[in-house]
């Protein structure tokens, strides 16, 4: 599945809260958004699975523009966990997951033997089985997560979009979502995953490509460890960074301290702090 932004633009009055971005998401791979608060992540995402409608360019999945589909027809192609956790409330966690099969719903007809095989190896997949009996409302921010993770999961979209997934939960509940998801583009499925991220030793270790935001435009997109060098770092971030290897896991992460005085008096550097 093919997901491409084409000089994509969307204000908010006289504001570009994302500017020009163009991106090419390419099938088996995990493109992950990285920037300071602020930077147009979300506002990347939610323009890339139809929330924001750009003011200038266009959104394409497999080449058709997702503003010229029906919202069912977009559902069909691509998954979303929002950044927002207030979806489903005064449902059970099993509705909530079942919601992810509407977009292929048949009039007057309930879930089939299809759909609820899809549900159930979602919500194993996600590693919330135990919760799907409870009330959404009375759980947990970190058992939330994992519900609407299901919900994602059993839409069993080719494309799927995450805003900041790891939130709210404990790291090894982090480690087993990104394990996930490096299984959900391996092998000749076809399909992809973007994604925001905080956590840039996660950015680093898991996504094929990265795409550093600033100022609501992409300030620099490629390798991982090529993006994050230690002068985009000063640049965007403010932060001195350089980059190491994880002795565990052998993957590449990134090791940052604050300025000094002397930074701090570099221009690009105020400019960073006065927009983070």
């Amino acid at each position: 599945m093919s997901l491409q932004l084409n000089n994509v633009t969307v204000r908010i009055g006289h504001r570009a809260i994302l500017d020009d971005a163009t991106l090419t998401l390419q099938p088996g791979s995990i493109t992950a958004v990285v920037g300071p608060n602020g930077s147009g992540k979300s506002s990347l995402l939610r323009a890339a699975y139809r929330a924001l409608k750009p003011n200038h360019g266009s959104v394409l999945i497999d080449g058709s523009d997702i503003w010229q589909s029906s919202a069912r027809a977009a559902a069909r192609s691509r998954a979303v966990l929002p950044q927002q956790q207030s979806q489903g409330l005064g449902f059970t966690a099993y509705e909530v997951v079942s919601m992810g099969r509407t977009p292929f719903a048949r009039a007057l007809s309930g879930l089939d033997a299809a759909d609820r095989a899809l549900i159930e190896q979602a919500f194993q997949d996600a590693g919330c089985t135990g919760l799907a009996g409870r009330d959404f409302a009375s759980l947990s921010g970190g058992e939330r997560q994992r519900v609407l993770l299901a919900r994602a999961l059993c839409q069993n979209a080719p494309l799927l979009i995450l805003d900041e997934p790891t939130n709210h939960l404990d790291i090894a509940a982090q480690l087993d979502l990104l394990a996930l998801l490096d299984g959900f583009v391996s092998g000749a499925t076809g399909r992809s995953v973007l994604l925001a991220l905080h956590n840039l030793d996660q950015a680093l270790a898991h996504a094929d490509h990265l795409l550093l935001m600033h100022q609501g435009k992409i300030y620099d997109a490629g390798p991982p460890e090529t993006v994050l060098n230690p002068e985009n770092m000063r640049l965007v971030f403010g932060v001195a960074a350089e980059l190491t290897r994880n002795r565990l896991t052998g993957k590449a992460g990134i090791q940052c301290a604050p300025l000094g005085p002397a930074a701090r008096s570099n221009p690009a550097a105020q400019i960073t702090e006065a927009c983070a």
